[in-house]
């Protein structure tokens, strides 16, 4: 984080709005839809491949390699429970972890 960011509201952010809306667009949307029209373990493996891959323009090897460890945890457990609250709560505090707490360079 930049000079004069402020964790407080990075926290906040990233715990309430980004965690949450992630995980209703990836698994609630996505992985939903994709598993209904091509089966559980396709839908499962595209969402995870395409989360992973939006990453790629960060143009950083451990944020990339977090999202697909991430993603396919996040999608294996939506897989199993279809519970989005789940989700949203881990999602939630590993970005404040990640992005606020103990930032990965």
């Amino acid at each position: 984080m930049g000079v004069g960011t402020n964790k407080i509201l990075i926290f906040l952010l990233l715990f309430f709005i980004t965690g949450p809306g992630e995980e209703i667009f990836w698994h609630g949307f996505l992985q939903d839809r994709l598993m209904a029209r091509w089966g559980n373990v396709a839908g499962y493996l595209i969402t995870t491949s395409v989360y992973a891959g939006v990453h790629l323009f960060s143009w950083n090897l451990l944020l990339i390699l977090a999202a697909l460890v991430a993603g396919a945890f996040w999608g294996l457990l939506y897989l199993w429970k279809r519970n989005l609250l789940i989700q949203i709560i881990s999602h939630s505090f590993w970005s404040t972890v990640i992005f606020a707490v103990v930032p990965i360079q």
